[in-house]
């Protein structure tokens, strides 16, 4: 799915858009189905660090909320109780 691109050692370039990336693994993600939904507001994001940017940006009320809503994967539904967002 990549291949290192022809202008800078350091980066990949991705076969399926072009687009030319340092971190293989977050643009694979952007390229999937899969979604991380925000359980704050109708955002949805491909890939979870950047849900977790979102969530300390927009919501930070319910980071020291205990009775906010745990982020869950909407994939197996499992509840993210101990992913760290700070």
């Amino acid at each position: 799915m990549f291949e290192p691109s022809t202008s800078n050692i350091l980066l990949w370039r991705c076969k399926s858009c072009g687009k030319e990336v340092t971190n293989r693994w977050h643009h694979f993600h952007s390229h999937t189905a899969q979604r991380s939904f925000c359980p704050y507001c109708p955002a949805t994001y491909s890939r979870i660090d950047t849900l977790r940017s979102h969530v300390r940006a927009k919501h930070t009320i319910f980071l020291s909320n205990k009775h906010a809503p745990a982020l869950q994967c909407k994939v197996n539904r499992s509840k993210a109780d101990n992913m760290t967002i700070g």
